[in-house]
């Protein structure tokens, strides 16, 4: 199962990448923190490594998103584009903290990064990919006009 957020672009290797990964459960994170394009509220990524620019694929879990890049002392790995792959147990994974978090009281206000931390508090493994650059957010006019650009 792919789940993406509906006002992204991204080149076409990000997509395979995503699939071609291991794990249950695996997000794309853009570890190029001075990006340019990132508009609007960005998902900061917290990492167990850093982006090591390696071409071979690394073993990378997360340990946290946060809307902000002081929710801790370490400085973030990258950002969390908004696109992830789940397959088997991580689809089982998922429902279960759905059914969990129903009961809280403020469910209805739950996000998808606060459904990653549920898992992660709970021990499950959230692998990352790590990308430079290659995709868009599109929140604003300006956006749009990158878009255009982006698409040639």
């Amino acid at each position: 199962m792919l789940i993406l957020y509906s006002d992204l672009l991204f080149r076409e290797y990000i997509l395979r990448d995503l699939i071609e990964t291991e794990g249950e459960i695996v997000i794309i994170v853009d570890s190029a923190l001075d990006n340019p394009n990132i508009t609007g509220s960005p998902d900061y990524a917290y990492c167990s490594k850093d982006d090591d620019r390696s071409p071979f694929m690394q073993d990378v879990t997360l340990t946290q998103l946060s809307s902000s890049a002081e929710a801790t002392e370490k400085e973030p790995s990258g950002y969390w584009i908004g696109m992830m792959r789940v397959r088997k147990q991580g689809r089982q994974w998922i429902e279960a903290a759905l059914t969990e978090l129903k009961s809280a009281a403020n469910f209805n206000e739950l996000t998808l990064p606060d459904l990653l931390n549920h898992l992660i508090q709970q021990g499950k493994p959230i692998h990352v990919h790590y990308i430079d650059g290659h995709w868009l957010d599109v929140n604003s006019l300006d956006d749009i006009d990158r878009a255009s650009d982006f698409t040639k």
